[in-house]
């Protein structure tokens, strides 16, 4: 039974880990932006700034220039996308269970699809994207925090490990 619950966390993972794939890149190849002509064009798609995504979505709901389904959806959906890393990552692995080395492994991950997206031009590298994805990442740290996730956790991926 042990045996069989490990092999399905493991494939939702994996499942999760290709849907994260498929929507950050292969969803982008062919729709990219066409290369940079020049530095500044390569510039305007960075934002440095904390919250500056927020500030212009407020700015835009104001103004009536943009939904505001569609604000919160971008905003919660980068909570979302990495709360399940944030759960999967201390769950399966027992040598990244503390929430340092949990959020610097998804720190690392979040940071290689931000580069992947600006350098070959297939979105922008955004700051906020970092702290909503780091922020959903650590809600789902927390559900592993809870006493009876912990307990499981350990019965299943910690208890035996070496006889198996």
């Amino acid at each position: 039974m042990r045996r069989t619950i490990k092999v399905c966390v493991w494939s939702l993972f994996v499942i999760y880990c290709i849907v994260l794939l498929y929507v950050f890149i292969l969803t982008r190849i062919n729709t990219h932006i066409h290369p940079y002509e020049n530095v500044s064009d390569f510039l305007v798609r960075i934002n440095l700034i904390p919250f500056r995504t927020v500030y212009e979505y407020i700015d835009k709901i104001i103004n009536n220039r943009i939904n505001i389904d569609t604000a919160i959806a971008n905003l919660i959906g980068n909570i979302i996308v990495f709360l399940p890393m944030g759960a999967f990552l201390p769950f399966i692995f027992q040598k990244i269970r503390s929430f340092k080395k949990t959020i610097l492994t998804i720190f690392l991950i979040v940071l290689g699809i931000e580069l992947i997206e600006i350098i070959f031009a297939m979105g922008a590298f955004d700051i906020d994207d970092f702290i909503f994805n780091l922020g959903g990442a650590m809600i789902g740290y927390s559900i592993t925090l809870i006493p009876f996730v912990a307990k499981l956790r350990n019965r299943i991926f910690t208890t035996g490990d070496q006889a198996e």
